[in-house]
């Protein structure tokens, strides 16, 4: 398991992502789950949060699948700080197509505390999502929080709401799950920019 969760990390940094240029909800048919609501409950300590996060923030994505998270497919969501999710997404296009003529040029921005992105992982068939089965959160935290590791806390809960993981890279089953691939892309603000989709118009 841990080499292939290495080697999905790997993938990753090297950039074998697929890149998607829109944003479709999928045809409800059969056990086929409906997007327009949400089937996961919130734990309460989160409940303020993330209220009505499907309409209050922004999509960032369609169904894309996820080698890193446990080979499902995901959809992400971020409360603020959109524009630096889509400088952060054009800047790693361009470096993966090498269309940079001086490394200098380079820019990856950095997130402001209190932006979370957030991940719904949903198990599929036939290219549909079926079952919703955990939340990942990214939550940046105020300078301090996590020095090392961009000041990231990691969240992971269930489809019922039972809290997963909850912490930062001090907690070894957060740094074994999460921190320790992030790190790898420190100079990303150690988050992964493999998709990004604007809704159509």
């Amino acid at each position: 398991m841990i080499q292939l969760t290495s080697f999905a990390c790997l993938l990753n940094i090297l950039g074998f992502v697929l890149v998607v240029n829109g944003l479709q909800e999928p045809q409800s048919a059969g056990g086929v789950l409906h997007l327009q609501t949400t089937p996961f409950t919130i734990p309460a300590a989160y409940q303020g949060q993330l209220e009505d996060y499907r309409q209050r923030w922004s999509r960032l994505t369609g169904i894309n699948p996820s080698a890193l998270h446990w080979n499902q497919s995901i959809i992400v969501f971020i409360n603020q700080n959109e524009h630096i999710y889509r400088h952060n997404y054009l800047t790693y296009m361009k470096l993966l197509n090498d269309d940079y003529d001086d490394e200098d040029e380079i820019q990856f921005k950095t997130y402001t505390p209190g932006t979370i992105l957030l991940k719904e992982h949903y198990s599929i068939q036939m290219g549909q999502p079926v079952t919703g089965l955990t939340i990942a959160m990214m939550i940046k935290r105020e300078p301090g929080y996590a020095p090392d590791h961009g000041d990231w806390q990691y969240v992971q809960f269930s489809a019922t709401g039972e809290v997963i993981m909850d912490g930062n890279a001090g907690n070894p089953v957060v740094k074994e799950q999460c921190a320790s691939c992030h790190q790898n892309i420190a100079e990303r603000d150690f988050v992964f920019h493999s998709y990004y989709a604007r809704p159509p118009s």
